[in-house]
């Protein structure tokens, strides 16, 4: 998971991010990932609007364009 928090920061600013988000954002990518190597999948699609916000606390778009880089 920590690998997962040094990826997000250093491909986007956190400044004015509370840490416990940061944190969430950081599972989240790293469970995504995880599932998707286990399952050998090549692509995925997240609702981000507005389900991630209102039930896990964070807007996950960061993660989800750095797993559009990937």
């Amino acid at each position: 998971m920590q690998r997962s928090l040094d990826e997000i920061k250093a491909y986007v600013s956190t400044h004015g991010i509370p840490p416990e988000a940061r944190v969430k954002m950081a599972k989240f990518a790293w469970v995504v990932r995880r599932w998707m190597e286990e399952k050998e999948l090549i692509a995925s699609a997240v609702q981000c609007w507005t389900s991630m916000e209102e039930f896990f606390g964070v807007v996950p778009c960061a993660v989800m364009s750095m797993m559009s880089n990937a």
